[in-house]
This record gives C-alpha cells, structure tokens and sequence, in this order.
C-alpha cells in the first residue's frame, strides 16, 4: 500500500510541476485594437489619432510591448517621425524617425522591460490608451498591430479553443505531459515490482 501511495504522489507531483512550469512562461499576446477613425489613417503634424490596445487579460510581468505598423499610398519616408504617447500621467511618449534614404512601408517600434519598465508596466491592466501623430511629415497607416510579451496574472480557457490570443495550455502540451507521465509512471511501477 505504501508503494501505491507513493506512486500516486509522485504522479502528482509531477503533474503539478509540468503544468505550472507551463502556465507561468511568458507568451506571445496580441491586442485587439481599436483607433477612433477607420483604417487607412492619414496622419500629419497636428493630426493625431487616438487608440486604445486591449489584451482581455491582466499580466504579472511584461518583458515587451511592440506597436508594428504597416503604411500603405503615403509610406515613412526619410526624415518622416512618428510619434506614439501613452494617454497616462504622467505622459509617456516614444516614437521613430526614418533616419535612411528610401521610404519604408513597415517599421515596429518596441517598449522593453530593460530601458521602458515604466512605460510596459502600464499594459499590466490588460489594455491601454494611446495617441499617433507625426512630428514631421506625413504618413497613412493601413494596419496596426500591438503585441505584448508577458505573463498572465491567472490563466483563463484552459485550453479553450474559443480563446482569442494565445491559449494558456495548448492542447498539444496537455498531450506530450500527459504521455510523458504515463511513460514515467510504467517505468517507476516496473522498477517497483522487481
């Protein structure tokens, strides 16, 4: 009977330490995001737009956020600057500047835990506001997609297929932990009986 008991411990044990080194890694999220004019947004000096990025779930720790914008008729051209601002107080602005010779048609602009932790601290609600605009020239934005490299206060839908972002255990993980620990379970079993 001791066997037995140990056995299912260890089986236990092992579960929970598979499963929480899962749910706790930090994963690729991307927000869904909403800017207060349509797509192909006409940016110029004095005419800015306002978004806001919202992830549906809160994070313990954030490692980056990135803003990867695709232009589209008006691309980045030389020595056109975007600039990005964190509707908060206290105000938190970023941006680029095309510094090369031809005009650009993409350009990610990202927020690191190393040099912004203030600026990614802000995400951890789960969403945050924002403000383009252009300090200098002009550009027409036809995609805008905010990603966020973090970890989840709690996981939700566990391996809900239904989830939008990234799930906290896919379901192809479940399978290869569960198999592993059927392979470990017979092998501690054989070794118990002989």
């Amino acid at each position: 009977m001791v066997t037995r008991r140990l056995l299912v411990t260890s089986f236990g044990i092992a579960l929970l330490l598979c499963l929480g080194s899962q749910a706790w890694a930090a994963k690729l999220f991307t927000a869904r995001v909403t800017l207060d004019r349509s797509y192909a947004v006409s940016l110029a000096p004095g005419n800015a737009v306002t978004g806001r990025a919202v992830f549906g779930q809160r994070f313990i720790d954030i490692e980056q956020v990135c803003f990867s914008f695709e232009f589209t008729g008006d691309l980045l051209d030389p020595s056109d600057s975007l600039q990005i601002d964190l509707r908060t107080s206290p105000q938190y602005t970023s941006g680029f500047e095309n510094v090369g010779g031809t005009a650009q048609s993409n350009r990610t602009l990202c927020l690191v835990k190393g040099t912004q932790a203030q600026a990614i601290a802000l995400f951890k609600d789960g969403q945050q506001a924002f403000e383009l605009s252009m300090v200098s020239g002009t550009v027409s934005i036809s995609k805008l997609a905010v990603t966020l490299t973090g970890t989840v206060v709690a996981p939700t839908h566990v391996g809900s297929l239904a989830h939008t972002g990234t799930t906290w255990l896919d379901l192809t993980e479940v399978a290869l932990i569960l198999l592993t620990i059927g392979c470990a379970t017979r092998f501690i079993a054989g070794v118990w009986q002989t």
